[in-house]
Parts: C-alpha cells; structure tokens; sequence
C-alpha cells in the first residue's frame, strides 16, 4: 500500500507538472524566453507539492517515518524532486527538438575550452583536488558565476542546460561520494538541502538568463531580415530612400538614392555628408520625384 501510494503520487506529479507547463508556459517552447523560464520554475515547484504528500504521509501512517520528522522529509523529498525538474526537464526538452543553432569551425574550440574549464574547476573544489578545508572555499557563486554567464551570453539554451548539469553531477558527487566541497555539513541530510538549494537557484538563474539572450538574437535576426526585405523592395521599385538610425546613429540609403545625389556604390554615407549633399528645398521640374529629395525616416 506505502509503494502504491508513493507511486502514485509521483505520476500524479509528473502529469499535472506537464499539463502546467503545456497549458501556461508553451510546452516544448518554455525555454525560449524568460518569462517562459519563470513560469516552468513556478510550475516545477507547484507540481511537486504532490509526490511528498502522498509519498511521506502513506510511510507515516504505516509506521516507516515518524510524525515528528514529517516537516524535514516533506522538504527533503520537495526539494529533491523541485531540483530534479529543474535540472533534468530542460536537458529531456531541449535535447529533444532540433536546435536553431548553427556552428561553424570557428567557434568548436571555444565550447571545448569551456567544457575543460568547468571539469577542472568542478574537479579541483569537489573533489579534493585543492589543499584546503571546504570550511575555507569562496562562496560557490563566486567561482562559478562567471562560467555560467559565460556560457548563457556565447551559446544557446540546450548548451547552457548541459553545462549545469555537469556541474551539479561533479556537485552532488563531490559532496555525498567524497564527503568534500562547500555543501557538506554536519549531516548528510543538511548537506543534501545545501546542495539542491544552490543548484536550482543556480539553475533557474542560467537559463533564464540564456533565455534572455536567444530573445535578443532573435530579435536582432528579425530586424536584420527586415531591413533586407525593405532594402530588397525598394530597389526594386527605383526608390530614392533613406532611414537614419538615430540610436545607433546608423544611414541606411537605397541604390537609386545613390544615384541621385551623385555617391558612389562603395561610398559611405553619414548624416554629415546628408546636410551637404541633399539640398534644403528641392524646385518643381518636368522630372517630378526624381527631383524632390526623399522624406526623412526616423526609427
């Protein structure tokens, strides 16, 4: 009866924790924005509520946990599966779908670099690579934070979602096999909450922060296609047009503006030149609008 009902509450779990997240979050596309992270986090730890309390209160009644110590193993197993969605979810969903990513020769050795540095360090401070006592280490935030928005701002979601899991394999290794590194504490069970603390915050905190770059290069591909399509339109139409980027202090003009006001193909254009070349009033003629300097564009 106890295996039953802990059997049943994990199922019930992961079925209510997968329809949260496919009704509210996106499904399969969660990870590909920051609030989409936000709101896996929130439903990993919602879902999970369920496997502990059907799990510790079934081994309570019939004699396995004592009602005494139900707070501490309710959180334990909370906490524990919480860190697990969070950590081996995104690995299953991303590692699933195609990645939109595309690599090219030189940029392979920058993710083996990464890969060696985070096995070292991970080596060094878990598994007694270093001289010195756990009590004595930096805070684990401090030597891997950087590693972690190194890998969110060069590389892709599914990459990040790799590099935090080994990271966590090295971490849980180092701190229940070797008994080494800055989670370990008095009692195992302490040093498991320390542990699962600092990955799913961790956790949560890398992807929503590579989220957040896939966003922004997305939105810079779409602007880039964009201003092609503008480009490509106008031209084909024997437009004279000009944009002026005033944020980026960026001209953009078409051939036929070119054409008009005497620059050259390779030419570059800045506002600068615009104030002298284009002429403050253009008159009326028999040309019509290839006389008339085109209308300022401001984005």
């Amino acid at each position: 009866a106890t295996s039953l009902a802990v059997a049943s509450g994990n199922t019930l779990e992961a079925v209510c924790g997968a329809w949260v997240v496919n009704r509210f979050a996106g499904g399969t596309t969660v990870f590909d924005r920051p609030q989409g992270v936000f709101k896996f986090a929130l439903a990993a730890m919602v879902s999970t509520i369920i496997s502990p309390a059907f799990g510790v209160t079934s081994l309570a009644l019939a004699g396995f946990a004592d009602w005494t110590n139900y707070g501490a193993i309710w959180l334990t197993w909370w906490l524990g599966d919480t860190t697990g969605d969070l950590l081996i979810a995104p690995l299953i969903i991303l590692w699933s779908i195609t990645s939109k990513r595309r690599w090219n020769r030189r940029e392979t050795p920058e993710p083996g670099i990464l890969l060696l540095l985070l096995v070292v360090l991970c080596a060094a401070i878990f598994c007694g690579w270093l001289t010195i006592s756990p009590g004595n280490y930096p805070f684990p935030f401090v030597i891997f934070g950087p590693i972690v928005i190194w890998t969110a701002f060069r590389f892709a979601q599914r990459e990040t979602a790799t590099g935090i899991f080994i990271l966590s394999a090295f971490a849980i290794w180092g701190t229940t096999l070797c008994g080494f590194g800055p989670f370990v504490r008095e009692t195992e069970n302490q040093s498991l909450l320390a542990l699962q603390s600092w990955t799913a915050v961790l956790t949560i905190t890398a992807m929503a922060l590579s989220a957040a770059m896939a966003e922004r290069r997305r939105a810079e591909e779409g602007l880039r296609e964009s201003e092609a399509r503008v480009n490509l339109a106008a031209n084909a139409a024997n437009l004279g047009l000009w944009v002026w980027n005033m944020r980026d202090d960026e001209l953009w003009v078409t051939k036929k503006w070119r054409k008009l006001f005497g620059f050259a193909e390779s030419e570059p254009v800045n506002v600068g030149q615009l104030a002298q070349r284009v002429p403050p009033q253009a008159g009326d003629d028999a040309q019509g609008f290839e006389r008339t300097p085109p209308r300022l564009a401001l984005i």
